[in-house]
């Protein structure tokens, strides 16, 4: 068992270290908070009355947009995927939460319980090709190989992936089906924390400032959609994506709202 864990440290280690030099090369954002959001939740105390608005989706899903929303209202806003894992030493410096997958919304909202929370979302099948264009702008001067030995990193991290296949977009559609369930039981008997959003609603932006008790439209009208795809991207993964649809035979039920 030590040996296996030494071993794994090692190999870790040894990706990271590489990713780290070669940063600039693969556009790869090391935070200020990278080693913050490891430090253990038990050395801190969360402010009490602290108020923070989570935005538990995943990325791929307006998570620009309302970033560039909350700023403008001048919230102090983290774009980025260090406050996942309810890092509080993370969230105590800021207002308001977006990107990253998979987030551990159960220790956020035992922190920080009169937080509000919402999962942004979007149709499956745009939100598969918008993840994989992603994946080709962002790695795309990585070999294969690389990219492979790098994912477990990338996993630790950010919660995504730097390579796929149909067998990982397959994956991807269950942990998506998996963790769009858990929030929505987590939250059954919770009324008033959660709001599902869907960038593809024209209200959005209302229902959302209703939620939050914010005027938003104003603001909202000088924000621009980002990182739109193009046609001819949709039409570049499109048998990829309806294969791994095909394969997984999973409709998410927040498909359409």
């Amino acid at each position: 068992m030590i040996t296996a864990l030494l071993v794994s440290s090692v190999l870790v280690g040894s990706i990271g270290l590489f990713l780290y030099r070669n940063r600039q090369r693969y556009l790869i954002h090391f935070s200020p908070h990278l080693l913050e959001r490891f430090l253990p939740n038990a050395l801190f105390r969360p402010t009490v009355d602290k108020r923070p608005i989570f935005f538990i989706g995943f990325y791929k899903t307006g998570t620009n947009y309302y970033s560039k929303v909350f700023t403008a209202l001048g919230f102090k806003v983290m774009h980025d995927s260090h406050w996942r894992r309810g890092s509080i030493r993370v969230i105590e410096q800021y207002d308001v939460f977006n990107d990253a997958c998979l987030h551990d919304f159960a220790t956020m909202y035992r922190a920080y319980p009169r937080a509000k929370f919402i999962l942004n979302t979007r149709p499956l099948r745009p939100w598969l090709i918008s993840r994989l264009l992603w994946i080709d702008k962002i790695y795309r001067d990585m070999r294969p190989l690389e990219r492979r030995l790098a994912n477990p990193v990338v996993r630790v991290l950010w919660g995504n992936d730097c390579y796929y296949n149909q067998e990982r977009v397959v994956t991807w559609i269950r942990e998506r089906h998996a963790y769009h369930q858990s929030v929505l039981e987590f939250f059954r008997d919770k009324p008033g924390k959660l709001l599902v959003l869907n960038l593809e609603d024209p209200e959005k932006l209302a229902r959302l400032g209703d939620f939050l008790e914010l005027e938003l439209a104003e603001h909202a009208r000088e924000q621009k959609k980002t990182n739109v795809s193009r046609p001819e991207d949709k039409a570049a993964y499109a048998d990829l994506v309806d294969s791994a649809l095909s394969e997984a035979g999973i409709r998410d039920p927040l498909e359409t709202l």
